[in-house]
């Protein structure tokens, strides 16, 4: 558990629901157990909380924007979050009637689920109890204490869900009455959901094929970047830069420096910037989109995209590259002049044509996650 929670915060929500799990098997002799679990988990995740602790300041800036994740004394936290955990089953949801296999899916968990409880509760089956409890409660903690709605948490759970519909698929595959034709039509089935399967997967591997390879991306980046440059851009592409240039900075954490949200004393975009000067300001898909769709002066974003243009016309920023690619849209590099004055070029032009495809930026116009 504790390496869990290293790996990720919620890690952590193992460490209760599995004590939960066991105390009905331990009965009295558990708490020589449950105190060993909790010691070995404070163990494995006492170096991360000494160094947090030593560098609180940046921690607390870290976790400044997680800030509505945590709040665990408000009722409504727990109330809002419940309302919305569907949200984090939607995908599945939409699958259902469309395709074999998430339909055969939710019925053998359901099975499963139903079998489990019973033999939890009627007989007392130790098997049972553990992966009712420990389903159960992770599915009740995710819905109440998990404020981002994504699939991808559901990570943590499938794992519990494919032995909760094994044991539907063997409850079935056990039954006495029509055992023959039973057994056919799981089969069947079982065989027709993997095969959907297979050509979902093969579908995958050539959409795979076609997408441009990111280091041919970021390596016809580079041939475009003067030697030795400092470069401004979003952090996706520092995993192919990094090693092609003198300096990389992130242009998420400079817009940030310019958001109340993230820092106590807000400071102006070229302000932020001008902490370490680029050469080179590389503009994506992402940040294009988002300073295209602002248009409305009170959107609380305008002033922000207005500085970001601005910044390149008192720098005298050429236009040295743009890039337009299937997989990752348009890309704009703008070489700097660091010894312009603060005259405004024009430079808006290139940015405001319309975008080349549809690649939304994250949660919609911000660029503050």
């Amino acid at each position: 558990c504790g390496f869990a929670a290293l790996v990720h915060l919620y890690g952590a929500f193992w460490l209760p629901v599995l004590l939960l799990a066991a105390l009905p098997l331990w009965r009295r002799k558990a708490l020589v157990p449950v105190m060993s679990a909790c010691v070995g988990f404070g163990l494995t995740v006492l170096p991360y909380v000494l160094y947090a602790l030593a560098n609180w300041g940046d921690f607390r800036g870290q976790y400044r924007n997680l800030s509505d994740r945590f709040g665990l004394l408000d009722a409504e936290f727990y109330l809002t979050n419940l309302s919305r955990e569907v949200e984090r089953y939607q995908p599945v949801l939409d699958a259902f009637g469309r395709q074999i296999g998430a339909s055969v899916w939710l019925a053998l968990l359901i099975v499963g689920a139903g079998w489990l409880l019973y033999r939890a509760v009627r007989r007392g089956d130790q098997s049972a109890i553990v992966l009712s409890v420990t389903s159960a409660s992770l599915v009740v903690m995710f819905a109440a204490m998990l404020s981002p709605k994504t699939t991808m948490y559901l990570v943590t759970l499938w794992p519990l869900f494919a032995l909760v519909a094994a044991a539907g698929f063997w409850r079935l595959w056990q039954m006495r009455a029509g055992r023959r034709w039973t057994r056919l039509s799981l089969l069947l089935v079982a065989l027709l959901a993997c095969g959907e399967g297979i050509v979902a997967q093969s579908r995958v591997q050539l959409r795979a094929q076609r997408t441009t390879p990111y280091l041919a991306f970021t390596s016809q980046i580079a041939s475009y970047l003067p030697p030795d440059s400092r470069i401004l851009a979003m952090q996706h592409y520092w995993f192919g830069l990094a090693e092609q240039t003198a300096d990389y900075r992130t242009l998420l954490v400079t817009i940030n420096q310019t958001n109340p949200r993230y820092v106590d004393e807000p400071i102006s975009f070229r302000e932020a910037v001008n902490f370490a000067p680029p050469d080179v300001i590389i503009y994506d898909q992402v940040t294009l989109d988002f300073l295209r769709q602002i248009t409305d002066p009170s959107d609380a974003y305008y002033n922000l995209s207005l500085q970001m243009r601005a910044y390149l016309g008192e720098h005298d920023a050429r236009l040295i590259a743009t890039l337009h690619d299937p997989s990752y849209g348009e890309l704009q590099i703008y070489q700097l002049d660091a010894a312009a004055g603060e005259t405004p070029a024009s430079t808006g032009s290139a940015i405001g044509k319309s975008a080349a495809g549809h690649h939304r930026s994250p949660h919609g116009k911000r660029l503050d996650r």
